[in-house]
């Protein structure tokens, strides 16, 4: 059985996808004006102590390349972690429209409420409520009449 959504569900999802691609833009700036600086002047100081060592420098080289690493690691996993998680989600908005499928609304209310990105949340409700299914007995009504 696939859901039936009304236009202006379907509305309600675009409006939450726009304010998800609003979150990837501001993620971008925030990163490129905070997180890339601070990984910047890390580096700098780093490369500043290394030189400061002088020839005994040379047994620091494996720890300070895995400092490093670690770093670089941390940086761009802090920028690319929420964007991917952003995406994703406008995605799995977009799949769950076309597929029309409960099980799909289902995960958009949990990862809503928990990421407080309600709106999404809020339309999955709303699409499971006009199609009269309930959520709570929806692990029953999958055991009693199975979807073929």
């Amino acid at each position: 059985m696939e859901l039936e959504i009304k236009k202006s569900r379907i509305i309600m999802d675009i409006i939450s996808i726009f304010i998800l691609i609003a979150y990837v833009v501001l993620w971008l700036i925030f990163s490129y004006n905070v997180i890339l600086p601070w990984g910047r002047t890390l580096f700098d100081g780093l490369g500043d102590w290394f030189s400061d060592q002088g020839p005994g420098a040379l047994a620091l080289i494996i720890p300070l390349v895995f400092v490093g690493l670690g770093i670089f690691i941390l940086i761009i996993t802090c920028i690319l972690g929420p964007i991917l998680l952003f995406v994703m989600v406008i995605i799995f908005i977009i799949l769950s429209l076309v597929a029309k499928k409960k099980w799909m609304c289902v995960i958009v209310i949990i990862y809503g409420f928990i990421s407080l990105s309600i709106l999404p949340a809020i339309t999955s409700i709303l699409i499971l409520e006009d199609n009269k299914i309930n959520i709570y007995n929806m692990k029953k009504e999958i055991i009693d009449k199975p979807e073929e």
